[in-house]
């Protein structure tokens, strides 16, 4: 099982006015999100359970890449987002 660390850009958004268009925002900044992605080769079938019982603890699903035959989970701290 490899582990590797990828970067998510959250945008945030501020209220400016209404036309007859509709509402109008502006892009105030961005948030930098690290996400952990926690991936194994399909054919290894003890990291395949590994990989799916943690995603079962963890209440997220498994992706699957069957071009490079490999199944991963991403996963982002819950305090970081919070604080997003």
């Amino acid at each position: 099982m490899t582990w590797t660390t990828g970067y998510y850009y959250m945008p945030r958004y501020k209220y400016v006015s209404v036309n007859q268009h509709g509402e109008r925002f502006k892009k105030i900044q961005q948030k930098k999100l690290n996400v952990a992605r926690l991936s194994c080769k399909l054919n290894n079938a003890t990291d395949m359970a590994e990989l799916i019982l943690l995603s079962h603890s963890l209440d997220v699903s498994v992706h699957y890449d069957f071009e490079d035959q490999m199944a991963y989970i991403e996963v982002v701290s819950a305090d970081v987002l919070r604080r997003a």
